[in-house]
């Protein structure tokens, strides 16, 4: 029997706004996986299944390369993006979108939008060429740092704690310096939590894949750390002999997030607004708590991201911190990447939840509770290294 040779996938093709065929050279590029390249014209495209769990760091850097690299990109502002798993993608290319339809981006004119045969929207912006097909697919491979999504966040210095919060946030701290690192996009969620621990594994009270994970323990947390660790071929970051947990800080392996990383992402890095929630001052544009959440959890991503497009920082679930609590250690934290105290027994929450009043979700409040509790309201989001 002869072997079977898979078809070429089909695209649909262009054509003008007007209802003009597309120019006779819009097929002289090559195509790669998730990414096709028409002639000068580049095509975002979800067909690959790979796509839906890109992390955010990974479509940064390939948007990086397709601006210097393709000399005329098209971009599609509506379905190809839809999913809602790529948020970032879809406010940086709406955003080119709007800027064309306003008249305001500089060598583009409305006449140079494009509409497809499935009525997307094309917007195209002419950059110069200088790398192959081949250095885009070698590039592209080295991009997936993580199986599930990442957003990278850059170091930087930040004002840690609150004057006018409890009294566990203060004094305040103007200058703590944290490193780079990357961060979970999202709370994990109970699909990514069953693929890692299995099957069956799933704590959650309410169930749902792109709920986050919850009724999980501080120790269950980093249990899951190094199992993800190990899944993509990381080294560990924790050694766990029953109680006693160690963090390997120079490990390229998952773990948790310390209280001041959290914060400084929760901020927005350096892209800080200096909002009291995680991405706004209105706390329901951004944050599931009682006042909204109908006693329950919620999908990630139902509420707008933060200025680093992180989901949920407010809200949702109560997330864990490596941290033991410690609620005078402000008054003697180093200001170089803190790790908390070294001693006690408690470990650190930060977030808020659905459960919680509107306060609970503001930024600098901590709370605490023993690492093996568990409750509804109670997950987590991974952090990685940046190497």
């Amino acid at each position: 029997m002869p072997e079977e040779v898979a078809e070429e996938p089909q695209y649909q093709p262009i054509i003008g706004a007007e209802g003009q065929p597309q120019p006779d050279w819009i097929n002289t590029l090559p195509r790669s996986d998730n990414y096709h390249f028409e002639s000068g014209y580049a095509k975002l495209s979800n067909k690959a299944n790979s796509i839906q769990r890109a992390n955010a760091k990974a479509k940064e850097k390939i948007s990086q390369w397709i601006s210097t690299t393709v000399q005329s990109v098209i971009i599609n502002n509506t379905s190809d993006f839809g999913s809602g798993e790529n948020r970032q993608s879809i406010e940086a290319f709406e955003s080119i979108s709007r800027q064309v339809a306003n008249n305001s981006l500089v060598g583009v004119t409305q006449e140079e939008l494009w509409v497809d045969q499935d009525g997307g929207v094309w917007v195209m912006v002419s950059i110069p060429i200088e790398n192959t097909l081949k250095d885009f697919e070698a590039a592209e491979e080295s991009f997936k740092i993580s199986s599930i999504p990442m957003t990278y966040v850059e170091g930087g210095s930040f004002q840690k704690g609150s004057s006018s919060g409890g009294s566990d946030e203060s004094p305040v701290h103007d200058a703590v310096r944290v490193g780079s690192f990357y961060v979970g996009t999202s709370e994990v969620t109970q699909d990514i939590y069953e693929e890692v621990m299995g099957s069956n594994s799933n704590p959650s009270y309410r169930k749902g894949a792109q709920l986050p994970v919850e009724q999980v323990s501080w120790y269950e947390a980093v249990v899951f750390c190094n199992a993800l660790s190990r899944r993509e071929g990381r080294d560990d970051a924790y050694a766990i002999n029953g109680q006693n947990v160690s963090c390997d800080w120079e490990s390229n392996g998952y773990r948790l997030p310390t209280e001041a990383e959290w914060e400084y992402a929760a901020r927005g890095g350096v892209k800080s607004r200096g909002y009291i929630y995680a991405g706004n001052n209105t706390v329901g544009d951004v944050s599931w708590y009682d006042g909204n959440s109908g006693r329950k959890t919620h999908d990630v991503g139902g509420k707008a991201a933060n200025e680093l497009g992180l989901y949920d920082m407010s809200g949702n679930v109560w997330e864990w911190c490596w941290d033991r609590y410690d609620d005078r250690y402000y008054r003697d934290a180093p200001a170089d990447n803190p790790v908390g105290p070294s001693w006690g027994y408690p470990r650190v929450l930060r977030g808020g939840s659905w459960f919680g009043f509107e306060v609970y979700s503001r930024l600098t409040m901590r709370r605490s509770s023993s690492p093996e509790y568990v409750f509804s309201d109670i997950g987590f989001r991974v952090l990685l290294p940046a190497e």
